[in-house]
């Protein structure tokens, strides 16, 4: 049940706002902040607090239940119904571009749970993990990278938060080298984006310091492949008909094979301070569900929806 919407254009309905985004990060059993601290925290009266409490357990959003001078716990929570009594906007998701049957099964997994949540929802699909951590950042959002990726970005400065983990092959079946011909250079040309951590990753630990990159729009990587502007790139296992008349190897370097379990894992991030989303996600997501479903679509047994 959701309360009226003129219920939030008081004073005690403001308050109620305020309340819920600090409640949402609750977990069941925890003793939360008492009407005092809220009202002092929020600057506002005692009395304006509890009816702000009143809107929010009215509601059904949340029970709390006193218990002397231990003070009161958090009893019940309904985190998707608290999402929407602080007046979040639209969930929007960052996806990879959807050019795999892998991307698609996930986006469709992530749409189901969505609407399982009662959340509004949208995706939006990106090239390159960097392009989307930079957008991560700009509202209530989240982004789908690999495991690799959160990774490097963290250790790069990023504030982001792994919120959720969907394991091994849930993002990339795996990774290969795609050349532009049969000929094999000593210290080759490599085309990656610079956009993608995970291609730009696996080359530099396939190649080393032997080879030089050129930097190529993650789109525009296969045409110029074949026009031999570089001599050979790194691509996504999942995508090899699209490289069909093309020489495929696999990856030899231990240090690039030792990325393969982070590197085909999704996981789903967060910004660092965006802690309303983490919340909601972390705890209500069911990521087998997702796996379930983007299974279904690999098998051809789900119509992709998303």
């Amino acid at each position: 049940m959701s309360a009226a919407p003129s219920a939030y254009l008081t004073r005690a309905g403001h308050v109620s706002i305020e309340i819920a985004k600090q409640l949402i990060l609750y977990q069941p059993g925890e003793r939360v902040p008492t009407v005092q601290q809220f009202a002092e925290e929020l600057r506002t009266g005692v009395s304006t607090v509890q009816r702000a409490l009143a809107i929010l357990t009215e509601t059904g959003v949340l029970e709390l239940v006193p218990r002397g001078k231990r003070g009161t716990f958090l009893q019940e929570i309904d985190r998707p119904g608290l999402w929407r009594a602080s007046l979040q906007t639209v969930m929007v998701g960052l996806m990879p571009l959807p050019y795999t049957r892998r991307y698609e099964g996930l986006a469709t997994g992530l749409r189901a749970q969505a609407e399982t949540l009662g959340v509004p929802f949208s995706l939006a699909f990106m090239s390159g993990a960097a392009s989307r951590l930079d957008v991560v950042g700009v509202g209530e959002q989240f982004a789908i990278i690999s495991a690799l990726a959160a990774q490097l970005a963290r250790e790069e400065g990023r504030q982001i938060e792994v919120c959720l983990d969907f394991g091994p092959q849930s993002y990339v079946e795996g990774h290969a080298l795609v050349w532009a011909g049969k000929q094999r250079r000593r210290h080759p040309r490599v085309g990656v984006s610079m956009r993608s951590y995970d291609q730009l990753e696996l080359a530099r630990r396939e190649f080393g310091d032997h080879a030089e990159y050129v930097d190529v729009p993650y789109l525009q990587v296969l045409e110029h492949l074949r026009a031999r502007h570089f001599d050979v790139t790194v691509w996504a296992t999942d995508a090899m008909a699209s490289v069909e008349d093309l020489p495929v190897t696999g990856l030899t370097s231990p240090a690039a094979l030792a990325a393969v379990p982070s590197n085909t894992a999704a996981v789903l991030v967060t910004a660092g301070d965006h802690a309303i989303t983490h919340a909601l996600l972390r705890h209500e997501l069911d990521v087998d569900a997702v796996r379930r479903v983007q299974a279904e679509v690999l098998a051809g047994a789900r119509v992709p929806h998303y």
